[in-house]
């Protein structure tokens, strides 16, 4: 939606994101673990400014989630287990987090766009494992720095009456 009498545009950008990223990991002894991140959904506001020449350059902040599942050889054996008891390691982990997004959009034709976009998504910290044998029970906590980098590029075209 364009502001009145402006160049800046405000909008919701949502989006599914599809594929894997994946990292080899060692968690307390237990080693040659995969770590594979799966990206959700994403939505949150962004706005927009109409430069003299055309193109709309634009950025956001939106909602994430995901998720991190665990695997691996040494991962046989019940090892992936809901933490409680003694110890457990928690093999599925939904990730939340915030998405930055810049990116630029060029008028191609009347009603067709193209764009490029660069989305870095920050997790929040979750729990891995619980370990009850450390004097009275500790959590070990995934490191917050888990950031998913991609680049986006995006063909729109805005039908008759919209």
């Amino acid at each position: 939606w364009r502001v009145k009498g402006t160049p800046f545009y405000l909008g919701l950008d949502g989006s599914w994101q599809f594929g894997d990223a994946d990292t080899t990991l060692s968690i307390g002894g237990v080693n040659a673990l995969t770590a594979t991140i799966t990206p959700g959904y994403k939505i949150g506001p962004r706005v927009g400014y109409v430069t003299s020449l055309g193109p709309m350059v634009y950025g956001g902040l939106q909602y994430a989630t995901g998720e991190l599942r665990l695997s691996g050889p040494a991962l046989a054996g019940g090892a992936c287990t809901q933490p409680s008891g003694s110890f457990g390691l928690n093999c599925n982990v939904d990730l939340r987090g915030l998405n930055w997004l810049v990116g630029v959009e060029i008028p191609l034709a009347n009603n067709v766009t193209f764009a490029i976009q660069a989305d870095m998504t920050r997790y929040n910290t979750e729990n891995l494992v619980h370990d009850a044998t450390c004097g009275g029970g500790c959590t070990v906590k995934l490191d917050s720095d888990i950031d998913v980098l991609s680049v986006v590029g995006r063909l729109s075209i805005r039908l008759p009456g919209m």
